[in-house]
């Protein structure tokens, strides 16, 4: 087989793994004919990086909370550090008006925090070292950063397999990386076990490792499997707990008005840590009324979305 035959099947079959994470690289080859002619080639060289698969998602709303969010031109305030969104790819629209609007600032990093909904794996907070397919190509993890919290704290595990397919990470890296097509992320999905000393320790972790291009974001639902009427009474409770960083409060909650209380403390205290304590609601509304199914018997689902500054 001639040289030139042999780089091409190579390069067909880079092509198929590039859409499995593989990067390709070309390497100059030289090679002697008989009459001592030196003739060189480039030969691609396949390395295959890990990378999450693409999380399943639903098309139509992905493409319209985009859509949504270009229009309104959202802009979040000036040095924002932090924010709550949701998981739930229901309110899309809310998800990428946030990310939208961090565009101006243009982050270098996310550090993305949500629970751990199944509580499995080896430690009270895990991680990955893997990037993330997207619809939209690959987002890159920021290993450097994860690598350092996790030396600090001594309680991040790397679990590559439960953070594909824990959606309160997983489904959000589409819209980070459409909006925000150069930055990294630092996963965290944290179980409900976590101690209040290990919340200090992270949050402080967190702080001591970011810098102002920097934005930490907690990817949390709120109340649940509630009528209508009941949600919006929680909500407001919730509301004043998180507007007044009160991480006690938070700590107290079930259920009824978050799904991860965890998650937002080590938010919370983050945000202290900065000096970050105003906040400004973004969105509001729940899973009944984008649904347009809410019934006064019907359990729902809330969402919250909050600029910390």
């Amino acid at each position: 087989m001639t040289q030139q035959r042999l780089n091409i099947l190579v390069s067909i079959a880079a092509f198929f793994l590039l859409g499995a994470g593989g990067v390709v690289y070309y390497a100059t080859i030289d090679s002697v004919s008989e009459g001592g002619t030196v003739a060189s080639s480039r030969s691609p060289i396949i390395k295959m990086t890990p990378a999450h698969p693409v999380y399943p998602f639903d098309r139509v709303g992905l493409f319209d909370g985009l859509e949504r969010a270009k229009q309104k031109s959202e802009v979040l305030p000036v040095g924002t550090r932090g924010g709550i969104i949701p998981h739930h790819t229901l309110p899309s629209a809310f998800l990428a008006e946030f990310f939208s609007g961090l565009r101006s600032q243009a982050p270098t990093t996310i550090v993305l925090i949500g629970p751990n909904h199944s509580n499995q794996g080896d430690a009270p907070v895990l991680s990955s070292d893997w990037d993330w397919e997207t619809p939209f190509g690959t987002l890159s993890t920021d290993w450097e950063y994860t690598q350092k919290v996790r030396d600090r704290v001594g309680f991040i595990a790397v679990d590559n397999t439960h953070l594909s397919s824990e959606h309160s990470v997983a489904g959000v890296m589409p819209y980070i990386k459409y909006f925000l097509p150069e930055v990294k992320v630092v996963p965290l999905i944290v179980k409900s076990t976590l101690t209040r000393k290990q919340l200090d320790q992270l949050s402080e972790a967190i702080a001591d490792q970011t810098d102002d291009h920097t934005v930490i974001v907690a990817s949390v639902d709120f109340s649940h499997y509630l009528t209508a009427k009941e949600a919006e009474h929680n909500d407001t409770i919730t509301a004043g707990i998180i507007e007044k960083l009160d991480t006690e409060a938070v700590l107290l909650l079930n259920n009824d008005f978050v799904d991860s209380p965890a998650s937002i403390g080590i938010f919370l205290e983050t945000m202290k840590h900065f000096g970050a304590v105003q906040s400004q609601l973004l969105n509001h509304s729940n899973s009944g009324f984008l649904e347009h199914t809410l019934r006064p018997t019907g359990g729902v689902t809330s969402y919250f979305v909050y600029s910390f500054y």
